[in-house]
């Protein structure tokens, strides 16, 4: 009897290990399963993951080559610029010389006047006294 209360004994703990062994058998499938759907999950963001790379890249060399076209315009601009200053630079240089030119020309004609006014003033003194002598008048007294 002994034997047989062992083996019933056994049987139940057998039993119970069987239970739980299926118990964990059901779980493992539904780890198993949990498992392959974050792998599917994973597998999918992994490929959305991927075309957002790409469209970042293709975007990232769009920008690119817009700031380089930029950059070369600006270059090409700054050149320009340069360049037109460089020939202002020259005009102005050269129109400061004509300007000392004409400067120098206008005070020779202004000293030419000068000395036509004091001649002429000098011509119109002797005119008006041999007139004042003629007609027996003294301008200098009638104004």
């Amino acid at each position: 009897m002994r034997i047989e209360a062992t083996v019933e004994q056994l049987d139940k703990r057998v039993g119970k290990i069987e239970a739980t062994v299926e118990q964990l058998d059901k779980r493992v499938s539904k780890i198993e399963a949990t498992v392959e759907q974050l792998d599917t999950r994973i597998a999918r963001i992994e490929d959305y993951m991927s075309r957002i790379d790409g469209r970042l890249d293709s975007i990232i060399m769009w920008v690119v080559s817009l700031l380089a076209a930029s950059f070369i315009s600006l270059f090409v601009l700054i050149l320009q610029i340069k360049t037109q200053l460089s020939e202002l630079n020259a005009k102005f240089g050269s129109l400061q010389k004509d300007v000392g030119v004409l400067n120098e020309k206008v005070d020779k004609l202004e000293g030419r006047v000068d000395g036509v006014e004091q001649r002429t003033g000098a011509q119109l003194n002797q005119i008006r006294k041999a007139l004042g002598k003629q007609l027996g008048i003294d301008f200098d007294d009638a104004l």
